[in-house]
């Protein structure tokens, strides 16, 4: 969101969440920009978004600067290649692709950084932003992705069949510090969580494993298994819901 934000501030242009986009026609018009911002999941895109790919639709006459950025703690792997033949089966072109390095907060896996870990990677992740912009306004075309990482063609196909049929729900649960707040019902983008006896229930077998419903409740309640107590929790400052 920081990132797509930043984009749009500087072009002039809108922003809107692709949940936005649920129970109607993916039909996008521009005679500009049109932007795919996402973050990289086990080197792949998250569900929800090649879900919204591949229902997008240009209207008639439309020919946009398409462009994708994808956020990641370290590498892309082959993520912007799926998106771009995602594309590609729909008749749309891909003008160019990018990719910014954020601080990871897959706490299943990784502890979260340190305050000055995270505050260099902000600021160099600045610094790519305004260089993606700089690109965008020029129209450069072609793969100006510099963070696809070792063999992205072996380890995506990997990685990424992991998480496709992961996903598992059923290793979240909250602690007894809850406050029922319901904010995790609210900002779940799989609408897996809902609110029960003030308390939330993960009503879905599986989710897009984005982990904001752990990272932003207030009291640090809900767990993923035992892996991540002690991990730390993050989001982005810059960022409000």
């Amino acid at each position: 969101m920081y990132v797509a934000n930043q984009i749009s501030k500087v072009l002039g242009t809108s922003v809107t969440n692709i949940e936005d986009f649920k129970d109607k026609d993916h039909v996008l018009i521009s005679t500009e920009f049109i932007g795919i911002v996402a973050p990289t999941y086990f080197y792949g895109l998250p569900t929800i978004v090649t879900e919204f790919i591949s229902k997008i639709q240009l209207k008639d006459g439309c020919k946009p600067y398409m462009f994708v950025v994808l956020t990641c703690g370290l590498a892309t792997g082959n993520a912007i290649r799926a998106c771009a033949k995602l594309m590609q089966d729909k008749g749309i072109k891909l003008s160019a692709q990018y990719s910014v390095v954020m601080p990871d907060n897959y706490v299943i896996l990784y502890h979260i950084g340190s305050d000055e870990e995270i505050k260099d990677k902000l600021e160099k992740a600045d610094i790519e932003i305004d260089r993606i912009i700089g690109n965008i306004r020029n129209r450069a075309i072609g793969d100006m992705n510099v963070h696809r990482g070792m063999f992205p063609a072996l380890m995506t196909p990997i990685l990424y069949s992991m998480y496709k049929g992961g996903r598992k729900t059923n290793k979240f649960y909250v602690t007894e510090v809850c406050i029922g707040c319901g904010l995790c019902e609210k900002i779940c983008p799989a609408k897996a969580i809902k609110i029960t006896d003030e308390k939330p229930i993960w009503v879905k077998d599986q989710c897009i494993l984005c982990l904001g419903c752990l990272h932003r409740c207030p009291v640090e309640a809900i767990q993923y298994s035992k892996k991540t107590e002690k991990k730390g929790r993050y989001f982005n400052p810059n960022v409000k819901i």
